[in-house]
């Protein structure tokens, strides 16, 4: 995967999807349908996408009773360091627009240090983090956000 430091370089939105997708295009689809797909994703009225230094997160607010509540996913070119800081920045920035509970699923076991460390600096934090595994091989996030302002640690 190329990696592009966001403090040497920051990348647009459209430049990091590239990269990213480049690298998990599932065997059998090709590069352009799965950027359909995306961008078909992102114009759906409860989707916001966002960009934290070189991460994408794209994040889909639930409706009604659950209009608190987020699913979502990220693109990330940066690197491992500053995409835990994107994250706990994404995180702040979800809880400050209302979100309570945000979940995600994500398939690289690669990406369980960094949930690791993810969750160690939310330790002392009154917002709950948790990943767990499913039946087919993809992991599951669950955040709970607490009181605390995550805007005022990260």
């Amino acid at each position: 995967m190329q990696i592009v430091d966001s403090n040497q370089k920051k990348l647009d939105i459209h430049e990091i999807l590239v990269i990213a997708l480049n690298e998990v295009v599932p065997d059998g689809l090709e590069f352009k349908q799965v950027m359909a797909t995306i961008l078909t994703e992102v114009q759906r009225k409860t989707c916001e996408v966002v960009k934290v230094g070189n991460t994408v997160f794209i994040g889909h607010r639930g409706e009604g009773k659950n209009e608190n509540k987020m699913a979502g996913k990220s693109f990330n070119v940066d690197t491992g360091k500053n995409e835990i800081k994107n994250t706990l920045e994404y995180f702040a920035y979800i809880q400050g627009q209302g979100i309570t509970h945000f979940s995600a699923i994500f398939d690289d076991s690669d990406m369980i240090p960094s949930m690791r460390v993810l969750h160690k600096r939310l330790q002392d934090t009154d917002t709950e983090f948790a990943v767990g595994s499913t039946k087919d091989n993809t992991y599951s996030l669950y955040v709970k956000f607490g009181k605390e302002l995550l805007s005022e640690r990260f």
